[in-house]
């Protein structure tokens, strides 16, 4: 018997890139120095992982888990590599760091070129239905799609080159400095090309790397722009794609992958392979900007060539449509009034008069939801917590009990849990059990499942009450299993498993397994049935009610259409011939089927008669076009991984030492503010090659004659390793001090050391508990509250305490729209013989609300400490919205007025109390949406309106001290993006305070957030 592996303590890996903690205006917890360290180090300390290192490559991974990985990640890594230097005669600018991962339950990768080549790469098997991705090999095909963004955004031309050594290094973006936006375009240039560049460039490479097998020529992006053409559906221009299309369609920001997929494709068939590269290419002759150079190789502005395109696709699809419809076409009744975007699987009530299913679209929380077969009503029965992109959820069904079993947090550690439909309520089952695919056994109540595991996928069983789990098979390594299903009798699984070809190189097979469940239960999963259709990949195969048959969907033509196995004959047939594509079936009878019918717009449950037919429309494929064009792509494919032997490979192995590995990544010209003055200095950043630990220093001077020698120059550095965080300053500044009322720089010297330990880290939820402790010499104000001088030179602060957050967002929502945040804090200050403690608390409740992207929220907080009425020391201060004229996330985002120590309508620091309690109610508007307001590298996306009112009381228990304080308000934000992928948001805000004590007044809040 087997249950839940415990998480590792660093379930998720801070990494180099992420912005340093704001400091906070609020109090904390009680503790003395040495109890906050005591509690920081009784809380367990992850392991350091192992590398190993070739000539070109370096990859982190966790001994034991992960090992038995490296080897073919090696070969696999080390073959796409030898084939983009010999394509694009690349040289890497330093090793590339590739680091193996098992954070979450859905295989992804990711890959940046600053200030290092690094690739993080999630090891789950990836389960993307209707063949969204490549369904070979999966090490393969990441290493040749990641390769190729490292190359296009690493490859450099002299001028680059140039920067790098000037500035020692790549300039990753910090938002400490903004100043780095420049630095960042003149050494990578090509990491601020958007993300359709990027995200088709790496798909068309991983196409013809791979064989031909891939996305660029793929079944479900045919169908995408084929339903597009039919549907009449808006073809988004690239500033369009960026601003708008990426948000309010359901497949999101798999759009870019879509749409830049198919641009190269057309680019590639019309012009060649070669002018492909010699775009991608960054070199001498290349223009800096990728917009420029488009033009410089293919002789025309881009957004020409885009429009080129859009007209040459409604003529390739028209064709496609035309030779569809010539076979008669399955005829289709929808069960809804509208597109539902992705839908999971589905299921029949037991009286037949609704069908069970999760949906996700732009505008509302994905849900579990509840369709009457009469009129095609929707009802929504549950929400769904972290939902999967196109399959929201895995669901089942258990007809006799009224209960639906589905999966949260689809995209990290999957929960199980059941919703019993008699009373409502969902309860939880197995917390972060990994286990999709889930199918219910009406023999014994059990469910069964594939769990997911240190890239294995296991074949498990939960059985009545569900409260563990236990392994039945384990599928070797390299197999990917999917889609399982039982027959109702509860005697037979079937599972769909892609697996590794006969021979070394060969593509991998995707074939339909049926195996016995007595067998299994012993660990024998010998398929007593299996068929395959060829490099189709046959999905979402279920059983009949009979079990006679299994029914499924694949491209096999090149359309989805439905066929069906018959077990006692082994014959396989199709049963539809769809115009755009069907999926998912439900089987009703033996001539009815329920499918999902996609539309431009999302998937629509339909019902469909199942007739056997030989009778097939196919369509022509772009990619293949491409190849038979142009068949030099034909030779492009990288050698299988075994032709790089590993062992002759490895230089260096070892433990990955975080501290010893650091280094300089850059060195750069700063500017700060230091209260009223200016200050010129530089900026260097140290980090280890994939960005685990990091040393951040910065050196500035002011010339400025109204202060004091000792007062102009400016020092500060600080770093990170694990899940510790330490820093020193000299007269500390900040380059957001020159611009607008907050300041944030302090005179004199401090010191600090903190702490923060994910104790539940499974996003959305996560809980941590936060310490840190500090000294400061040569104070003139008190940390935190610019306008309040400090009662002492020397001060002593000390807190610990916990924060937790549950919060949900929408397909393009824009902010959290539902869900809770939380925080407990004990503060305590020391100075001069005094000792004061202080508590804290915030609690965030919010709603969505049936206007799409709307949402009402409350958020609370209170805070008491001891001490004296007029010690500063013992007090709170509030006033303002906060924010800067110009501003960084990395300060608290742009709604400053929603923290506890923020009270727009006063003066900063007017209000005072040494107890307090505030809330607030905030109704978020929804968005309006702009599709072409400014240009692809630099425009607004959206302006969203909030509106809010505060309440606070101070002092309630004096009646001397006591005082009340209100006000009302809204804010307007524009969110902008420059450099095609970098968001900043233009905030405008107006609100005005009422108090008793006349302090109120209008204020008028302008800021501009960057980085």
């Amino acid at each position: 018997m087997s249950g839940p592996r415990p998480r590792r303590a660093t379930h998720f890996i801070q990494l180099a890139n992420d912005s340093k903690k704001p400091r906070r205006r609020s109090g904390s917890l009680r503790p003395a120095a040495t109890l906050l360290v005591t509690l920081a180090i009784a809380f367990p300390v992850a392991a350091d992982p192992k590398f190993v290192e070739t000539e070109e490559l370096r990859i982190i991974y966790y001994d034991p888990d992960e090992t038995y990985l490296v080897p073919h990640a090696t070969q696999s890594f080390l073959s796409g590599l030898a084939t983009h230097e010999r394509l694009f005669d690349y040289t890497p600018d330093g090793r590339i760091n590739l680091a193996l991962r098992d954070f979450g339950d859905r295989g992804n990768a990711s890959a940046r070129a600053a200030p290092r080549n690094r690739i993080f790469f999630t090891i789950a098997p990836s389960n993307d239905p209707y063949e969204t991705i490549n369904s070979g090999d999966r090490f393969s095909s990441t290493a040749v799609h990641e390769l190729t963004h490292i190359v296009t955004m690493d490859r450099a031309a002299p001028v680059d080159t140039f920067f790098r050594h000037l500035f020692h290094g790549k300039v990753e973006l910090d938002s400490a400095h903004p100043e780095t936006l420049l630095y960042y375009y003149l050494t990578v240039p090509r990491s601020t090309a958007p993300r359709w560049f990027h995200e088709g460039s790496a798909v068309f490479m991983e196409t013809w790397l791979s064989g031909g097998r891939g996305r660029a020529q793929g079944g479900y992006d045919e169908m995408v722009f084929r339903a597009m053409v039919h549907d009449n559906a808006r073809f988004y221009d690239p500033l369009g794609l960026a601003s708008k299309g990426t948000e309010i369609d359901f497949q999101t920001a798999a759009n870019d992958y879509l749409y830049g997929t198919r641009f190269m494709d057309y680019l590639g068939y019309t012009y060649g392979p070669q002018r492909l590269l010699a775009w991608w290419r960054r070199d001498a002759a290349s223009r800096r900007y990728y917009a420029a150079d488009f033009k410089r190789v293919f002789g025309l502005p881009l957004e020409e060539s885009w429009h080129q395109w859009i007209e040459f696709e409604h003529q390739f699809q028209q064709r496609n449509l035309h030779s569809v419809h010539e076979h008669p076409l399955t005829a289709y009744r929808d069960l809804t009034r509208r597109d539902l975007g992705a839908v999971s699987r589905s299921y029949l009530s037991a009286d037949g008069s609704r069908l069970f299913t999760a949906v996700k679209y732009p505008g509302q929380l994905a849900h579990i939801v509840s369709i009457s077969r009469g009129d095609g009503t929707v009802t929504v029965l549950t929400e769904v917590k972290g939902a999967a992109g196109y399959t929201v959820t895995s669901l089942a069904y258990d007809p006799g009990s009224g209960t639906l079993f589905y999966t949260t947090n689809n995209n990290n550690y999957r929960n199980l849990e059941a919703l019993d439909l008699r009373s409502g309520r969902p309860r939880m089952l197995l917390k972060g059990a990994r286990i999709g695919d889930i199918v219910y056994n009406r023999t014994d109540r059990s469910l069964w499942g594939l769990r997911l595991n240190n890239g294995y996928v296991q074949l498990v069983r939960v059985p009545y009450p569900y409260q563990e789990w236990r392994r039945l098979y384990t599928f070797p390594a390299g197999e990917k299993a999917f889609d399982l299903d039982l027959s109702p009798d509860g005697t037979l699984a079937s599972v769909s498993v892609s697996a590794p070809g006969k021979n070394p190189g060969s593509p991998q097979v995707t074939q339909v397994r049926v195996l016995r469940t007595s067998a299994l239960v012993d660990g024998d999963a010998m398929p007593v049935h299996s068929f395959a259709m060829g490099a189709a990949v046959p999905e979402s195969f279920v059983f009949s009610k009979d079990g006679r048959y299994l029914y499924g969907s694949s491209y096999f033509t090149g359309v989805s259409n439905i066929y069906r196995y018959e077990l006692a004959t082994e014959s396989l047939t199709a049963v539809s011939n769809a115009e755009i594509g069907f999926f998912r079936p439900l089987p009703l009878d033996d001539s009815q089927l329920i499918v999902l019918r996609y539309a431009a717009k999302g998937f629509v449950p339909t019902l469909i008669e199942a007739r056997p037919t030989e009778d097939l429309s196919a369509v022509a494929f772009l990619g293949q076009q491409v190849a038979e064009k142009y068949p030099e792509v034909l030779k492009w494919v990288a050698p299988p991984p075994s032709s790089k032997p590993y062992e002759p490979s490895v230089q260096r192995e070892g433990t990955y030492e975080r501290m010893r590995e650091l280094s300089l990544e850059s060195l750069v010209p700063v500017i700060e503010g230091y209260q009223g003055a200016k200050a010129v200095g530089v900026a260097a950043r140290f980090s280890d090659p994939i960005g685990y630990a990091w040393v951040r220093s910065d050196l500035s001077y002011s010339p400025d004659d109204a202060y004091p020698s000792w007062q102009r120059l400016h020092f500060s550095t600080e770093g990170r390793y694990k899940d510790w965080t330490a820093g020193v300053a000299w007269n500390g500044a900040d380059f957001y001090d020159l611009f607008g009322p907050i300041k944030r720089s302090l005179s004199g010297y401090n010191g600090y050391v903190g702490y923060d330990y994910a104790l539940v880290y499974d996003p959305p939820v996560t809980t941590d508990f936060v310490a840190k402790v500090a000294y400061y010499g040569d104070l003139d104000t008190l940390p935190g509250f610019q306008n309040v001088p400090s009662p002492s030179k020397n001060l002593f602060t000390a807190e610990a305490g916990f924060v937790a957050s549950d919060t949900r967002h929408s397909p393009g929502g824009v902010d959290d729209e539902a869900g809770y945040r939380w925080s407990i804090k004990a503060h305590a200050y020391g100075a001069a013989g005094e000792f004061i403690p202080r508590l804290s608390g915030t609690f965030d409740v919010g709603f969505p609300l049936p206007l799409d992207h709307s949402s009402i929220w409350l958020r609370t907080g209170a805070s008491v400490s001891e001490g004296r009425h007029d010690d500063p020391l013992a007090n709170s201060y509030l006033g303002g919205f906060d924010n800067n004229y110009i501003d960084s996330a990395s300060h608290g985002g742009a709604q400053h007025y929603r923290s506890l120590l923020s009270m727009p309508g006063f003066d900063i620091d007017a209000l005072n109390g040494k107890s307090l309690a505030k809330a607030t109610l905030e109704w978020c508007l929804p968005p309006i949406r702009f599709e072409a307001l400014g240009s692809p590298g630099f425009y607004a996306s959206w302006a969203r309106p909030e509106l809010f009112v505060s309440a606070l009381e101070t002092n309630p228990n004096s009646a001397v001290y006591r005082h009340s304080a209100e006000d009302v308000g809204g804010q307007l934000d524009f969110q902008l993006s420059v450099m095609h992928r970098q968001p900043m948001m233009l905030s405008i805000g107006l609100a005005r305070g009422f108090s008793y004590g006349g302090f109120g007044k209008t204020e008028f809040m302008l800021s501009l957030q960057v980085l």
